[in-house]
């Protein structure tokens, strides 16, 4: 799979189960992406499905685009929960975050 982890557990749900996102929390490690790239953006999934609390474990902190995908959700009404085990997640995916200081 090369989908970022949001879009792939939202392509593997049956369809018999397509109502359930309205319903569901999704926890990422990272603030969901905001870009197209080889996938759609996580955010608009997450808004198309209706997926009502994302929590997210590490803002983003490059200037460009950190929080502006929070607010996004936020505007469509999804509940969004930060910093959770903050310092603990960013030590997890330094690497990934690294690679992309501003």
């Amino acid at each position: 799979m090369e989908g970022h982890a949001a879009v792939n557990a939202i392509k593997n749900i049956k369809p018999e189960d397509l109502s359930l996102p309205e319903q569901a929390t999704i926890y990422v490690s990272l603030e969901p992406c905001f870009h197209f790239g080889k996938t759609p953006t996580c955010v608009d999934l997450i808004l198309k499905h209706t997926i009502s609390r994302v929590v997210i474990r590490v803002t983003d902190k490059k200037r460009k685009v950190g929080g502006k995908r929070i607010q996004k959700l936020r505007e469509n009404e999804v509940e969004v929960i930060t910093a959770v085990l903050e310092t603990e997640g960013e030590e997890i995916i330094k690497n990934f975050l690294n690679r992309f200081e501003v």
